[in-house]
């Protein structure tokens, strides 16, 4: 009987041949040869195998299940979520931060050691936000601690609307976002500090907590809910000049849009009031300004304008902007917004 070995690597399989099964022939030593091929292709396979997904590597053999390489760094099924076992979850004015799972429970994460991508299986995990400053952008990152899925947290350098810039930058790895200054931190999303140290909020109001991966539309509401007051400047404001009616989010990737209507009500006005959407600014630059007039006396109207929106890196204000004549009885200005997060 021939030896199974793999020694030959990948070989050709021998054709049977009516000659060696017949009487008289080789029907000895062929099934033997026959199945040491077949053998050494299994066995080439196996090994080939095992270096791709790093399978006979003893320090990639742990309690969960994890793969290497082909496209592995795409993997990450979790949402950041401000409730926990719920990866929509929302609440206001909370100090934890969770990682959820959401399409599954697997996230890739990077190993410089070996260069390669493992997939490793985790379970909720959770993040205090409790030593983090006020008003601050903060990039969420997960990694492995040599035992499990971990995450921590880093601040913006400029948290401001509109011109926020982070202090430590994201590249891409395989197409995964990671961290600029260590590759094994995978970039997971992005939260913002309320103006009370420590604390977060996922409101419709307030989206400070934006998933870089596994996205979900989210709705944005706001209104002052001012019953009446007057603006008689033929100059752009914000609706009431008050930011009670407008709409505040974080937003951790470029190339992010978002739609808002802005809304108003006339009562007894004779003059033209124009209302639009402001990102950033009290200037409605790109809006489709809508204009009215309510021109007897106990009429009231309504308008409303819609704007897609590009919202820049970091934190973004929404706002309904206002133009009025003289004398312009207005209330209720509102907004409304549909995004990703």
């Amino acid at each position: 009987m021939a030896n199974i070995t793999d020694s030959d690597g990948w070989v050709d399989v021998t054709r049977p041949e009516s000659t060696d099964l017949a009487l008289g022939g080789n029907e000895t030593n062929f099934p033997g040869r026959f199945y040491r091929e077949l053998a050494s292709r299994d066995r080439w396979i196996r090994s080939q195998l095992e270096t791709l997904f790093g399978l006979g590597d003893a320090s990639a053999q742990t309690t969960t299940q994890e793969f290497t390489q082909l496209g592995v760094s795409a993997i990450a099924q979790g949402r950041l979520s401000l409730v926990a076992g719920n990866p929509s979850g929302e609440t206001e004015h909370v100090s934890t931060v969770y990682y959820t799972p959401f399409n599954g429970d697997f996230v890739s994460l990077y190993e410089s050691a070996n260069t390669r991508w493992i997939a490793r299986q985790f379970s909720e995990t959770s993040l205090d936000i409790s030593s983090f400053s006020s008003n601050t952008n903060y990039d969420i990152f997960a990694y492995w601690n040599g035992t499990t899925v971990v995450l921590a947290g880093v601040p913006w350098a400029n948290s401001e609307a509109g011109i926020s810039a982070r202090a430590t930058q994201l590249v891409r790895l395989n197409g995964a976002r990671v961290s600029s200054a260590d590759a094994t931190r995978r970039f997971i999303g992005t939260i913002r500090t309320t103006s009370v140290a420590g604390r977060v909020t996922d409101s419709p109001q307030y989206r400070y907590v934006w998933s870089n991966d596994n996205q979900i539309s989210k709705t944005m509401s706001a209104s002052d809910g001012v019953t009446n007051y007057t603006y008689g400047t033929p100059t752009y404001r914000v609706a009431n000049n008050s930011f009670a009616s407008s709409l505040f989010c974080v937003n951790g990737a470029p190339n992010q849009t978002i739609t808002a209507i802005a809304r108003i009500t006339l009562q007894n006005n004779a003059n033209l009031v124009s209302i639009g959407v402001g990102l950033n600014s009290s200037d409605p630059f790109g809006t489709p300004v809508a204009n009215m007039q309510a021109p007897s006396q106990n009429n009231i109207g309504t308008m409303a304008t819609t704007r897609p929106l590009e919202l820049a890196e970091g934190l973004n204000y929404i706002a309904p902007v206002e133009w009025a004549q003289v004398n312009s009885n207005l209330r209720n200005p509102s907004i409304f917004a549909l995004g990703l997060f």
